[in-house]
């Protein structure tokens, strides 16, 4: 009888062990699961404000252009 309670000690030690790693493992794919998430989402959001800041700076310029041509536009006709 000792050896079979020595052998069923020794079983449930090893499936509480196996149980123990499963979790180990899985909490380790959660969060670099989680991590991949962040980082995607950095990458998303740095990506809209850089297109964003692109167009806003794009535009700025483009503004400013018109108005200098608008200004030597009319600098030109006074002169006539």
């Amino acid at each position: 009888m000792e050896a079979v309670a020595k052998t069923l000690r020794r079983v449930a030690e090893g499936k509480a062990a196996a149980q123990a790693e499963a979790a180990e493992w899985k909490r380790k794919y959660e969060l670099e699961m989680a991590s991949k998430e962040h980082k995607h989402y950095n990458v998303i959001k740095g990506l809209f404000y850089t297109t964003r800041a692109c167009a806003l700076l794009f535009l700025s310029s483009s503004y400013r252009m018109r108005s200098a041509v608008s200004f030597f536009s009319l600098e030109n006709t006074m002169e006539l």
